[in-house]
């Protein structure tokens, strides 16, 4: 019994190319995430920064 080493890398490179997808996914929703934070942070900042000096 002997597989083909075709079938072997198919099979590598698909589960290759679904981390990939997987992993840009993560890292878009992070670095988004991450802005989302950052603004509502930088607002909160701003808008603490008006009501103390005002």
């Amino acid at each position: 019994m002997n597989f083909p080493d075709q079938k072997i890398s198919e099979g590598f490179g698909r589960v290759s190319v679904h981390g990939l997808f997987l992993t840009s996914g993560i890292v878009l929703m992070s670095w988004f995430k991450s802005g989302e934070i950052l603004r509502s942070l930088g607002d909160f900042i701003s808008k603490a920064r008006g009501g103390g000096s005002s």
